[in-house]
């Protein structure tokens, strides 16, 4: 054997070891919770519905936002029409704007402190406690109505409440009015449910989330009454029983192992907890009802942790990629 051949295999048999060593002090260990293959963590188990449905049709719904004036505004304003959206707005400056689908109203107050609420500050805030001006109940309550004045059915509705603090909002955006906000604020982030599983949509066209900032229905709440509403993305959703069977939750669990054993990069990754639910698929001019799996990872690199969500159809086990 010629000397530059015994150097080339001595160089593939070092680089044979490095690797060797690597893979071999990745993260492998096991919890009762949870079990660590390479370089992500995953869930053994998950609680799988009992029954499972699927659309006949499912169509846009119509909303009625000029049914939601009355209950809105305060005194009488002006309404002008731009293409196919009505605007309607007060002296004050607070504005409703609607079509026959969406709806978007804000008020002066909320628009002066909108930059302050952000998703991040919305997931850590609590969704215990009680403001001092009305209990959640009763701002829930006042929020239904208006939903069923605009001919929003709230029975198949689910409700998340963040309690936002004033310490949450920065000072500077706290104008001094009787809409103030001192007491703090309710954040409603509201969703359809199916037999009490969440209804997910495509969320600015490439972006899944159950995060509060995607719910289809969000609304600020102060002891002035409602400060924001939006109102988006709602379906009249005809379903029916399914016989198919879900995929085994460890096929997922597979699917999710061999993504993350592809990566070539320092980051170690968890997953959270996965939750059931009903995605909107687009489907060229139809939609589709597909269950599927929220799988919540979080990714840990050296200078800070990021959390996210990906989505596994449930019946075929395959990621939803938009």
């Amino acid at each position: 054997m010629n000397e530059g051949k015994k150097k080339r295999i001595f160089v593939l048999l070092w680089i044979l070891i490095i690797m060797m060593t690597y893979y071999s002090t990745t993260n492998i260990n096991f919890s009762e919770q949870n079990v660590t293959k390479n370089k992500m963590e995953i869930l053994e188990k998950a609680q799988s519905p009992k029954e499972i449905y699927r659309a006949k049709t499912i169509s846009e719904r119509s909303i009625y936002g000029e049914n939601a004036i009355d209950n809105l505004f305060s005194e009488k304003g002006e309404k002008s029409v731009y293409d196919t959206r009505n605007i309607y707005k007060d002296s004050k400056g607070n504005v409703l704007e609607y079509d026959t689908t969406s709806l978007i109203y804000s008020t002066t107050v909320y628009q002066k402190i909108s930059n302050s609420i952000s998703r991040e500050k919305l997931e850590r805030c609590s969704s215990d406690e009680d403001l001092s001006f009305a209990p959640k109940e009763v701002a829930q309550e006042e929020i239904n109505t208006i939903l069923e004045d605009m001919k929003i059915p709230t029975e198949n509705l689910v409700y998340s409440c963040y309690v936002v603090s004033p310490n949450a909002i920065e000072q500077k955006d706290i104008v001094s009015s009787s809409r103030e906000g001192k007491d703090g604020y309710y954040f409603f982030a509201i969703r359809q449910i199916i037999d009490e599983k969440p209804v997910i949509f495509q969320f600015f066209d490439t972006y899944i989330s159950l995060a509060p900032s995607t719910a289809p229905i969000q609304i600020l709440y102060s002891s002035g009454g409602i400060e924001y509403m939006s109102i988006s993305d709602l379906y009249d959703i005809d379903t029916e029983l399914n016989s198919e069977k879900l995929i085994p939750f460890s096929s997922i669990n597979e699917k999710i192992l061999y993504k993350y054993s592809q990566l070539i990069n320092s980051s170690s990754y968890k997953v959270k907890d996965t939750e059931f639910g009903y995605f909107i698929l687009n489907c060229g001019k139809r939609k589709e009802l597909v269950p599927v799996w929220v799988i919540f990872i979080k990714e840990s690199t050296k200078e800070k942790e990021y959390e996210y969500q990906e989505l596994y159809n449930a019946l075929t086990g395959e990621e939803i990629v938009l």
